[in-house]
């Protein structure tokens, strides 16, 4: 592994980390203040389901090694790393699915006003 790989590895763990964390404390945390209606916790499983697999097919984009038996060892780690993380993920889910409020948090305080569309019914 170069030092590039060691720490675009070691940001990407960071990242992950922090959005399992909001994955399992985002609940409560609304991101209206900037233009985002939904939960810390909502945003945080949409980041999960795109960048984590993104993570996997840059790594192998721009560090596998090109020697044979290099490759092979570079592909076992993904796999175990993938492994790691799925693992990680259902036990957030789970965790999530056991302890999620069953409606609205009270701090959630989004006026989303009906739209109004036009009638046709005087229209001929």
């Amino acid at each position: 592994m170069t030092y590039g790989h060691i720490a675009a590895a070691a940001a990407a763990t960071v990242a992950a980390a922090a959005i399992l964390a909001a994955m399992i404390f985002g609940w409560n945390y609304y991101l209206d203040a900037i233009g985002i209606h939904r939960s810390l916790r909502d945003v945080a499983i949409a980041l999960w389901s795109f960048l984590l697999p993104s993570w996997f097919t840059v790594e192998e984009a721009w560090f596998a090694p090109k020697d044979g038996a290099e490759l092979n060892d570079f592909r076992e780690l993904q796999r175990k790393a993938r492994l790691t993380w799925t693992i990680a993920a259902g036990a957030v889910g789970i965790l999530i699915g056991a302890t999620a409020p069953s409606g609205p948090s009270q701090n959630h305080t989004t006026y989303n006003p009906p739209i109004s569309v036009p009638s046709k019914a005087g229209a001929g």
